[in-house]
């Protein structure tokens, strides 16, 4: 990965659609597993499929009341395909978003202050609708603590660091450059990924504390991810910068 580094820009970040307007678009597709529209129910069902894990305890709940035999068998047709197409998911990633996971590592949790930070980024498709996913070049940097954001117009997600205790957050950042060559995309067979070495240096220097930091993929706001009904999540790190 290259250590290149934009002039620090704040930008306004993409919006992330809501939790809350997720858990209504799942509450509306299940209602719709009874629709008298036939087509209508189809599309709810392969939507409902691939939204996955996310979507079992609802229709688990929505099942526990009294339903009708269409409904009953529709519902338990996604929770058994979700549960043999979706083996791939990891129980320490991120959430799953169109078909793939993102998975925040590194080999060690504590790192120098002043030295480079070197963190591991793993998109893997879990699910069978995962297809296409465009190469991570550019990532922002948000210090949540602080409200500001660093960002370049062709970044495909962000770091999102959070202060823990006393730490204090630097003030200023840059986007981190992955890749400086053309965008493209790859198309992922199921349990397919991809890894990204995330080398930062000059982009971020955080002085000694503990931090918090995971990744964000724009894949609804940047429309990155076909059907995408919120951006994708890894998981979260705790960092912890020496002296």
């Amino acid at each position: 990965m290259s250590g290149l580094a934009l002039e620090p820009a704040r930008a306004a970040a993409p919006a992330t659609r809501p939790a809350g307007t997720i858990r209504q678009q799942i509450t509306e597709l299940i209602a719709l597993l009874d629709s008298a529209d036939a087509a209508m129910r189809e599309r709810a069902t392969a939507k409902l499929i691939n939204l996955g894990p996310q979507v079992l305890k609802p229709l688990r709940d929505a099942l526990a009341v009294e339903t009708s035999p269409e409904f009953t068998g529709r519902a338990k047709g996604i929770i058994e395909e979700i549960s043999r197409q979706w083996k791939y998911v990891n129980e320490i990633g991120g959430n799953v978003v169109g078909g793939f996971q993102a998975t925040l590592e590194s080999r060690t949790n504590t790192f120098a202050a002043g030295k480079p930070i070197s963190l591991n980024l793993v998109f893997r498709c879990v699910g069978a609708n995962g297809h296409r996913l465009a190469e991570t070049r550019t990532i922002d940097i948000e210090l949540a603590d602080a409200a500001a954001v660093y960002g370049a117009p062709q970044s495909e997600g962000k770091l999102v660091w959070k202060k823990l205790g006393d730490a204090k957050l630097p003030a200023k950042a840059a986007p981190i450059i992955c890749n400086s060559g053309e965008p493209h995309s790859s198309d992922f067979n199921v349990g397919g990924s991809v890894n990204t070495a995330l080398w930062i240096d000059r982009e971020l220097q955080l002085p000694p504390g503990e931090y918090e930091v995971k990744f964000v993929y724009y894949a609804q706001s940047k429309g990155l991810l076909e059907e995408a009904l919120e951006d994708l999540e890894s998981n979260t790190l705790r960092i912890l910068i020496s002296k």
